[in-house]
């Protein structure tokens, strides 16, 4: 039996999925800044960024914009912060192709979030224990997911931080 969304989830799950929707605090790192969803937001990142205006939707804008924006959630349920850049989280042969090309994407992604990392703290008043990890959370007993990296906590990713200059934070969709 499903509850009629579009992915056909079984109550049980979508009821889930739903929870971990509001529960999470979306972000994104765009133009070397970052961009924080509004608190308790139930939608998709591309729902998002649609409604700030960032993609149109229907004229193949996201696959670039997801291939050039890092993006996340912080988990308060599981005091961590996931990141990624991926356009999907179905685990294809193109995202496992060459390990030199995950190892760059990986370092892409770390050096956009731990630039970040000081506002982030700050604006979602996360302590110093949160977890940060490569890669979605795993949601769902189905879900097909790339393999998550560990890469600290905020405090131990702090004291190592090679970018120690401070950018921007912006809410909303004001440049």
């Amino acid at each position: 039996m499903t509850d009629g969304t579009p992915s056909g989830e079984p109550v049980g799950e979508a009821e889930d999925y739903g929870k971990f929707l509001r529960s999470r605090q979306m972000f994104c790192v765009k133009g070397g800044k970052l961009f924080l969803a509004p608190p308790g937001l139930a939608i998709s990142h591309l729902d998002w960024f649609r409604q700030e205006g960032w993609v149109d939707g229907g004229n193949g804008d996201e696959e670039k914009f997801f291939r050039h924006v890092v993006r996340g959630y912080y988990v308060p349920g599981d005091n961590a912060i996931y990141c990624f850049k991926e356009t999907d989280f179905v685990v294809d042969a193109e995202m496992m192709e060459a390990d030199e090309n995950t190892a760059a994407t990986e370092r892409e992604i770390a050096e956009a979030v731990i630039r970040q990392l000081p506002h982030l703290k700050e604006a979602l008043h996360l302590k110093n224990d949160a977890r940060i990890f490569l890669g979605p959370k795993k949601i769902g007993p189905t879900a097909q997911y790339p393999k998550q990296k560990y890469i600290g906590t905020i405090e131990t990713v702090l004291r190592n931080n090679p970018y120690k200059g401070r950018t921007e934070i912006q809410y909303g969709n004001k440049e």
